[in-house]
């Protein structure tokens, strides 16, 4: 039985029975010389004739006592102390049964003796079940040849005998009991040690472990602790993804083996039975030759003779195992190993868990780094073409693959519009440009409108592009993704490798879906932009037409209102005179609107032409003076002009510029009914120059500050008030234009005050003249 105990069990077995002998030795040989000697004088009492024999017997026994003490003491190994002690006593009960026998002694007390022998030896002394059996067994042989010649007092000799047996055989018994409970005691203690041994060494690797946050570091940490701490030959680390399992690292197998190992996969469901093997806590090979779980060749072949596999789990998934890998078969696995495979392979969950999550936060605020890139870069283009390009060079950048395209969407056909790297480039791009594929052409776009997302692993294993194809683009693994605004398609973007096979990886899918969603937001708005630069330029086209068609049947009604007002042509009656005068008037102010339009539509056109010339604030004053119509003016208005550093000069746009205080002008004149406008002009410090319009007139709302300068809005009443709502938005637009700002102050009732703040500036355009002072002559008609 003990020998089928683990070595460091026995060994601590017999550590206890040492100590066992050390501390009941000597208590059991003082019991046994006090019996003795008591008996001895009991005997001597009783039969004082039997001197001779009995301290002859006495000294023998204290003789054999001694020995046996000092036997044992000089004995290391509690077997061989055993032994001597066993035999000593079989010696000193042969020299009492002789007495005994010799002397015809009493037999009651030679039956005490025995009884404290027994009972001694087997309290004090661990001797073992079969030590003391065979003791009991000589004790009963001589009891049983004293009885043949002693005599007894008061028991039968049936009696006695029996009475001795019992003793013996509970003795017996009693050793059995006294070794077992050792023994339990030694193993439980055992067991102990060894789960905190197991505990310890659990730690330490989990330390180990979760030092590092690298899934690789972690799979070579676990393969070299696996070989260090289990003892075994080889360790493995194997992995389960989508249902393939391979050796992603190993320790103690050379680099080319390692190599091939790694390029090995074995798809779980193809072993009979693999998913309910893994589902085991372990899984025990030592031989594998012995075993009908796996295919024996699959393991030979590698020079596996012996395996021990812990599944690792995450929650209630496998994800893969820890490796125990031997050359030659091995004798069964302990429960020590067996613990501590399976709190290796915990271990390695949790750290490859630890791992895996700061991962995929490491790839998450990468790619939302990308992303934002991203954003960013086909966010600030709104031209359909650059945003394409600007797509694939991206898709290409992010996957790290040789090349990228682009291929647009309309009316059910797919035509390429950007490419950059390998792959196309090979080939004669101006035909692929050229060339539009049918909607329904190959199975690829209608998974890709099913799924959103097709991947081409290896063009020699798929049927969704002719391989021939694939060839001639130069692609061997390409991934696509679908960019469509609802059901509707608008362009794919491709990446794709010229010399690489194989699945892509669910982080180059995620980057490239980001780079969808943000490249729909993108084209779609390129895609309304193109469409409203489409219209705004129809839109142009059209008012530059009408413009000049009715700029010209206008300057013919002004020039024959003028021939009729100066009677070139006859005589003219005063109400002729006056219905020729608003007849101009009207024609001038649809001209004006007619230029306004026209100014607007190139703002809007983004082609803005400002003519700098270099001028004097007293020649802005005079110049806008002399332009305003008589028409404007009200008998109970005044309207007044103040300057300030005449001779101060700014650079400007004098056109421009006096658009603006022209219409600010007219603006203050319209809705002033009683008071007066005042024009003020001043320079403000050395840099900077500050126009004011300010009228009594009916003031503005204050919820409508906001909007006056906004195209066709007007203030006050539109059913008394002419015009379109352009001059005020003209202004703003000019006066920006011009480096300058326009702010309003206004009070219902009490009227408004528009200021403008024109930098002087420098010269700021080659050639640029230099306009008249306020004394030059301004050639302008007052009535214009």
């Amino acid at each position: 039985m003990e020998s089928s105990e683990p070595s460091g069990v026995r060994d601590s077995f017999r550590s206890e029975i040492a100590g066992a002998l050390q501390r009941g030795a000597p208590v059991a040989l003082g019991v046994f010389v006090l019996g003795l000697i008591a008996i001895s004088v009991a005997e001597l009492v009783d039969h004082p004739e039997r001197l001779t024999a009995s301290l002859a017997a006495i000294m023998a026994q204290l003789a054999l006592g001694a020995a046996a003490y000092g036997a044992h003491r000089r004995m290391g190994q509690a077997t061989q102390a055993r032994s001597v002690i066993v035999a000593m006593v079989l010696i000193g009960l042969t020299i009492m049964t002789a007495y005994n026998v010799a002397v015809r002694a009493n037999a009651e007390l030679f039956a005490l003796w025995l009884t404290i022998v027994l009972v001694g030896l087997s309290q004090l002394i661990p001797i073992g079940a079969w030590a003391q059996g065979i003791i009991a067994a000589f004790a009963l042989a001589g009891f049983t040849a004293a009885l043949a010649g002693g005599a007894l007092s008061v028991l039968s000799p049936a009696v006695a005998w029996i009475s001795l047996a019992s003793v013996a055989a509970v003795t017996v018994v009693g050793a059995y009991l006294a070794d077992q409970q050792r023994r339990d005691a030694v193993r439980a203690r055992d067991a102990v040690r060894r789960e905190a041994e197991i505990a310890t060494t659990l730690i330490d690797i989990s330390q180990e472990l979760n030092a590092t946050l690298s899934r690789a570091e972690v799979l070579t940490r676990l393969a070299r602790r696996a070989v260090q701490v289990f003892g075994a030959p080889i360790g493995a680390i194997n992995l389960i993804e989508g249902g393939r399992m391979r050796i992603v690292e190993a320790c103690g197998l050379p680099e080319a083996e390692a190599r091939a190992a790694r390029a090995m996969y074995l798809t779980v469901d193809d072993i009979p039975g693999g998913w309910e093997l893994l589902a085991q806590p372990l899984i025990e090979l030592p031989d594998v030759r012995q075993q009908p779980l796996f295919p024996a060749e699959l393991l030979l072949q590698f020079g596996y003779s012996g395996l021990l596999i812990a599944p690792m789990r995450r929650g209630a998934t496998i994800v893969g195992s820890v490796s125990f890998m031997y050359r030659e078969p091995r004798a069964p696995f302990t429960d020590h190993e067996r613990m501590l495979a399976r709190g290796l392979a915990e271990q390695a969950s949790l750290a490859l868990e630890n791992a895996r999550l700061y991962e995929e936060q490491q790839e998450a605020a990468e790619i939302a780094t990308a992303l934002l890139h991203v954003a960013e870069t086909i966010g600030s283009s709104l031209d359909p073409e650059q945003v394409e390009q600007s797509l694939a060079s991206l898709a290409r950048d992010l996957l790290h693959s040789d090349g990228a395209a682009v291929y647009r969407h309309d009316e059910g056909r797919w035509r390429l519009t950007a490419v950059v790297g390998s792959g196309l480039p090979v080939v004669n791009i101006g035909e692929f440009r050229t060339m539009d594929i049918d909607d329904q052409a190959f199975p690829f776009f209608r998974e890709l409108r099913r799924s959103g997302i097709v991947e081409i692993a290896d063009r020699d294993t798929q049927n969704f592009v002719p391989a021939g194809l694939l060839k001639r683009s130069d692609v061997r693994s390409s991934l696509t993704v679908l960019l469509a605004r609802g059901a509707d398609p608008l362009a794919i973007i491709v990446v794709s490798h010229s010399e690489r096979s194989g699945a892509f990886s669910a982080r180059e899918r995620r980057v490239l879906s980001g780079l969808a969603q943000l490249g729909v937001v993108a084209l779609t708005n390129a895609y309304l932009a193109e469409q409203l630069r489409g219209a705004n330029r129809v839109k142009s086209e059209f008012v530059a037409a009408m413009s000049h068609e009715l700029r010209t049947p206008l300057n013919a009604i002004l020039g024959y209102a003028d021939i009729l007002r100066d009677q070139t042509l006859g005589p003219v009656q005063p109400a002729q005179l006056e219905a020729l005068d608003r007849l101009h008037d009207r024609a001038l102010d649809l001209l004006q609107m007619v230029q306004a339009t026209l100014d607007l539509n190139r703002l809007e056109a983004g082609v803005p032409m400002l003519d700098w010339v270099e001028v004097t604030i007293g020649y802005i004053v005079e110049s806008m003076r002399v332009q305003i119509p008589s028409r404007w003016l009200k008998p109970d208005v005044d309207l007044t002009f103040d300057v300030e550093g005449a001779e101060r000069r700014l650079w400007t746009d004098t056109g421009k510029l006096h658009t603006v205080v022209r219409n600010l002008v007219h603006n203050a004149l319209k809705f002033t009914t009683q008071g007066s406008v005042r024009i003020s002009v001043r320079p403000d410090g050395n840099d900077t120059v500050i126009i004011e319009v300010r009228d009594t007139g009916c003031g503005i709302p204050p919820e409508q500050i906001g909007e006056i300068f906004e195209m066709f809005v007007q203030g006050g009443n539109t059913h008394t008030h002419d015009g379109v709502g352009l001059g005020l938005h003209l202004c703003r637009r000019f006066v920006t234009l011009l480096g300058g700002q326009i702010e309003v102050n206004s009070q219902p009732g009490k009227g408004s005050l528009f200021l403008v703040r024109l930098p002087v500036g420098t010269r700021l355009a080659a050639g640029a003249t230099t306009a008249p002072t306020a004394d030059a002559t301004v050639a302008v008609s007052a009535r214009l």
